[in-house]
């Protein structure tokens, strides 16, 4: 089984903080990313430490294959936020986000695990987490969690679409999986 597992302790438009440990499984890990081991990550690559409340412009990977998220545009960068113990990303929840790029990669079984915090969707369909080939949408070509079409407070409608998903299906109705 293949696996995209993300341990990054994120808040959207909160201040949360958690604790990540290393993943048990690591056969078929395909990127994993702690915003807690980002000290430690940045110094072996003998990068500048990020300071609290700083912009995030290049996230390095915990899974060992020297893999990047990154954000070019200053305005759509994530603030790193820490204590000196715990760590996390802040996201706006209007357009900051982090890139990983690879190639195209199939696998017939996933386990997405995200860490997160919202607050609210204020927009229609406001993503925690997607994947996409170049150029396309992530709704048809990848894989979408998102908050749903509707205004939401708090985490109260989880949206998952991939290429051949049929549209919106709220995953947290009550008897949705039984």
């Amino acid at each position: 089984m293949k696996r995209l597992l993300l341990v990054l302790p994120l808040a959207i438009l909160s201040t949360f903080a958690a604790h990540a440990t290393e993943p048990p499984i690591k056969d078929g890990l395909i990127l994993w990313l702690d915003a807690s081991q980002q000290a430690t990550a940045r110094q072996a690559a003998s990068m500048p430490p990020i300071g609290n409340r700083q912009p995030v412009d290049v996230l390095l990977a915990s899974s060992g294959k020297n893999q990047l998220a990154i954000q070019t545009t200053n305005d759509r960068r994530p603030l790193f936020m820490s204590d000196g113990e715990v760590a996390f990303l802040q996201f706006d929840g209007k357009h900051d986000y982090l890139v990983v790029q690879r190639g195209r990669q199939h696998t017939p079984e996933l386990t997405v695990f995200i860490l997160a915090a919202p607050q609210a969707n204020e927009k229609s369909f406001t993503g925690i987490f997607a994947t996409a080939e170049l150029g396309k949408n992530d709704y048809t070509s990848g894989l979408n969690l998102d908050f749903g079409p509707v205004k939401t407070h708090g985490l109260t409608v989880l949206n998952v679409e991939s290429g051949g998903a049929t549209g919106f299906r709220d995953l947290l109705i009550p008897g949705f999986f039984n």
